[in-house]
């Protein structure tokens, strides 16, 4: 792969921009019952990086924003379905928002730790996780981790509702692919 199809001549470093149609975003919490589990591929967003012929070039510092957007996230069950906007208040608070801080490369194997602030509920928090990072393609890339949250962390307190209770620990799971123009 020529990096240089990856560098404008203008000197700016290559956009990554999410397609929501190869990207996805899984959540899954417990309850006294069983697990709960919902997804939405409703995401966009970009990276800002320059790349090298297998894995990012971090040359100069890589810039990201992922959106995901909170109305289309859906558990299959109506009735959580209901519950979950009522309770994150999406009309109000219609997204999660995460910004890239740092992105420090662990090892040799295209697995990164990232830092960034991460924005829900009105509340904005640091967080740090490890992140893998592939090259599918010279315009392409596709990243994927997961990390678990406590909610009431974002001012939230977990349902109550017909007997069942939910745990207040959440796990998110993302696949994310980004393309730039050639």
């Amino acid at each position: 792969m020529d990096t240089a199809t990856h560098s404008p001549q203008d000197g700016r470093v290559p956009r990554f921009e999410i397609d929501a149609d190869r990207s996805q975003v899984w959540l899954t919490a417990r309850s006294s019952l069983h697990r709960i589990k919902a997804t939405t591929s409703a995401v966009s967003g970009w990276l800002d990086s320059e790349v090298d012929t297998d894995r990012l070039d971090l040359s100069r510092p890589a810039r990201a924003r992922l959106v995901v957007d909170l109305e289309h996230l859906a558990t299959g069950n109506p009735l959580y379905d209901r519950e979950l906007r009522h309770r994150v208040d999406t009309d109000r608070y219609p997204s999660i928002v995460g910004d890239l801080a740092t992105l420090e490369p662990v090892g040799d194997d295209g697995h990164y730790r990232v830092t960034g602030d991460l924005s829900f509920h009105g509340v904005t928090r640091s967080v740090t996780d490890d992140l893998e990072v592939r090259l599918l393609d010279p315009c392409t890339v596709a990243l994927g981790g997961s990390s678990s949250f406590d909610v009431r962390d974002f001012g939230l307190e977990p349902p109550k509702m017909l007997g069942l209770r939910v745990h207040p620990d959440v796990e998110v799971r993302v696949r994310i692919v980004a393309e730039s123009p050639a």
